[in-house]
């Protein structure tokens, strides 16, 4: 039996571990003996909601696999200047990684450079285009919030005047 669940998830595992990212969508672009590779999701993305990007960068050629790289910097930037730009240090297990929340539907453009300590392997940069988001999404869910701290602000000041007074000894309230 243990060797039969073992047997049936790693062959539902095969499938990921094939493709470079498991869901949404991948830019590439080739620049001289690498492919760099920007994937992101959801496809399609939407102003107001979290994007999450992976970055990978491979070597393109005879012996293809993945490059040593020690960074890379990213710029997300649009007509009116850059919105974000860091540097993510490679992630020794896991994909190397970023969330990031576009506030305004539109195209963006995103510039990624991969480096060693001291060299650039490559630099390219995508357009992402952002749709509509709805802006009303979760208004229910900061009249909740809302609520449930104007509550608790509430009872907890009642508690408070209550003891002070010592109307709780007194069986009052």
């Amino acid at each position: 039996m243990k060797k039969f669940l073992l047997v049936s998830i790693s062959l539902l595992l095969i499938p990921y571990a094939a493709f470079a990212h498991t869901t949404g969508k991948s830019v590439e672009q080739i620049v001289g003996k690498y492919l760099l590779d920007v994937g992101y999701s959801p496809d399609p993305v939407v102003a107001g909601d979290s994007t999450y990007f992976d970055f990978k960068i491979y070597q393109n050629g005879p012996t293809p696999g993945d490059a040593p790289y020690r960074n890379v910097w990213v710029r997300i930037y649009q007509d009116n200047g850059t919105l974000f730009a860091a540097g993510i240090a490679h992630m020794d297990a896991g994909p190397t990684g970023l969330v990031y929340t576009f506030a305004a539907p539109g195209v963006y453009s995103v510039s990624v450079r991969y480096e060693t300590a001291d060299d650039t392997l490559g630099e390219a940069t995508f357009q992402i285009p952002v749709a509509a988001g709805d802006t009303t999404k979760y208004v229910w869910f900061w009249y909740v919030v809302s609520g449930v701290a104007g509550f608790c602000m509430g009872a907890s000041g009642l508690y408070v005047y209550a003891r002070k007074k010592k109307l709780l000894t007194r069986g009052i309230l």
